[in-house]
């Protein structure tokens, strides 16, 4: 099984950089641009790792870890 990573990032080029860098190690990403978009996947989904930025738009990355 593949591994399965969200990316958390609202500058689109940079989560569409390390999306393209995990896909090409044979990962599944997701990509959620604002902390409600990552709260809705992570509860509706199941990760081995997620890449959190801090500064989000809706709720920012400290919100969203707790």
């Amino acid at each position: 099984m593949a591994v399965q990573i969200l990316i958390v990032e609202d500058d689109l080029l940079l989560g569409e950089a390390i999306q393209d860098y995990f896909k090409s190690k044979g990962w599944n990403t997701t990509v959620a641009t604002d902390g409600e978009m990552a709260l809705e996947l992570f509860q509706s989904n199941q990760y081995q790792l997620i890449l959190l930025d801090i500064m989000l738009p809706k709720q920012n990355g400290f919100t969203v870890c707790r």
